[in-house]
């Protein structure tokens, strides 16, 4: 069964999407060329654009998780060896390059890569007419950025799922009266700190709660508010989820868990960028 998903899935995404079928997205700005996550994660794509472009299938074990191959090894040696059968039978001198890296959790053990792949078509011997953005989810294990194959599956899956027609949403109506003023405290056991001063001049009552606010380090990665429960944070006053009546203002304290320094800050509900100056 995990046999015919990885086959199903995975190889015919990765054919579609290497023939120019991808999801095109705008271009984000690339992580700074030195970052260890970055080498890291190049390196794990040169072995990915090597394993098929020498028809290897070892090289693409070695980049895959070790969790799929120590729980499903005759499948995973299987499922290399039909995608690098597959693809070479159909693309050539496959290079992908890196766009964008994005961690996906706290630990900072999984992570979206954004690249861009081109190759060659072997019906056509052209160039695939279209590089269009690609994702791919990683995950570090004892220190290694893999591909993780299993949420590659399941996110394959669940797109492939025919979803029931929706009625298009209503135009969003504007929100207005928030005014939003941030100052930067200081970095302590691992969080940015910021005050936040929350005003709302309109005539409705407005929600606020932290994960209205995500932070964007130097390295363009996304960091979600959090209330942490760490003894050294009880007496801050977190921005805590509530409504703020029509006149009112409320304030309190935002919790970033990220070493990176700090870029600027997005009010999503407007889509506000507050710049934040680290320097006192």
């Amino acid at each position: 069964m995990l046999k015919t998903i990885f086959k199903i899935s995975i190889i015919a995404a990765l054919i579609c999407t290497t023939l120019s079928c991808g999801r095109k997205e705008t271009p984000p700005q690339s992580k700074e060329q030195g970052d260890p996550t970055v080498t890291a994660v190049a390196t794990l794509f040169k072995k990915w654009d090597q394993a098929f472009n020498t028809k290897d299938p070892d090289k693409l074990m070695e980049i895959i998780s070790d969790e799929i191959k120590e729980r499903l090894p005759e499948e995973a040696k299987n499922m290399c060896t039909e995608m690098v059968s597959e693809v070479s039978s159909v693309v050539k001198d496959m290079n992908t390059s890196i766009d964008r890296i994005v961690i996906d959790n706290n630990e900072e053990t999984k992570a979206t890569v954004y690249v861009t792949q081109s190759a060659i078509d072997l019906k056509t011997q052209k160039p695939s007419p279209s590089k269009g953005l690609l994702s791919y989810p990683v995950i570090k294990e004892a220190g290694e950025w893999k591909l993780d194959i299993q949420r590659w599956v399941e996110t394959r899956q669940a797109k492939s799922v025919p979803a029931e027609p929706k009625p298009a949403p209503a135009e969003p109506k504007p929100r207005s009266g928030l005014v939003i003023s941030l100052s930067y405290e200081g970095w302590r056991r691992g969080y940015h700190i910021c005050s936040a001063e929350v005003n709302n001049s309109g005539d409705k009552t407005e929600s606020i709660s932290p994960s209205n606010f995500v932070l964007v380090t130097d390295h363009n990665e996304s960091i979600e508010a959090q209330i942490p429960f760490e003894k050294p944070f009880i007496d801050y006053k977190n921005l805590l989820n509530l409504h703020i009546l029509p006149k009112t203002n409320t304030s309190g304290y935002l919790f970033f868990k990220t070493a990176s320094s700090v870029q600027y800050i997005v009010f999503i509900p407007t889509g506000e960028k507050i710049t934040i100056s680290t320097s006192k």
